[in-house]
């Protein structure tokens, strides 16, 4: 899924994670052969400049019944990790951000209103442990503007010429 997304307030980056900005941005995802999804989300201003940028590996783990997902970040590498739930056709996911930084947040957010061509997400935020929350502290409303997309395995199985 390729998809504008308009949310607020949104963050500028994760050194500046307090200063708060509504901005646009676009979420594009592909399936991957064996069921994987890479996706990546991306925060732009008016003139497309790229404020914050953000790129997703998620897989269903079927012994667990859940998706586990670990997301990039520009300056702590792969430390967001998460888990999700299909609850009643909505996605929850419980993920933190920031680990090993001074501002780690944990996020609960949540997937809803889920169709072929939109969703809506809304992510509550911690920065306490879950002792206190930050109620719709991020919303995005994604509509799809391009088609469909998957890619193909990296590797093929194809014999080696001797």
């Amino acid at each position: 899924m390729e998809a504008a997304a308009r949310g607020a307030p949104a963050r500028r980056d994760q050194r500046a994670a307090n200063e708060l900005i509504a901005k646009s941005g676009y979420w594009s995802a592909a399936r991957i052969d064996d069921g994987l999804i890479l996706d990546e989300y991306r925060i732009v201003g008016d003139n497309a400049e790229t404020y914050y940028v953000t790129r997703t590996l998620r897989s269903y783990n079927p012994v667990l019944d859940q998706w586990e997902l670990i997301s990039t970040d520009r300056d702590t590498g792969l430390r967001n990790a998460g888990t999700g739930h299909l609850e009643s056709g909505e996605m929850h996911i419980d993920q933190k951000f920031g680990v090993g930084t001074p501002n780690p947040s944990t996020w609960r957010i949540r997937y809803y209103d889920i169709k072929p061509d939109r969703f809506s997400w809304t992510g509550d935020r911690s920065t306490d442990g879950g002792k206190t929350w930050t109620k719709a502290y991020q919303q995005i409303e994604a509509h799809r503007i391009g088609p469909a997309r998957s890619l193909a395995a990296l590797t093929s199985p194809k014999a080696i010429a001797k």
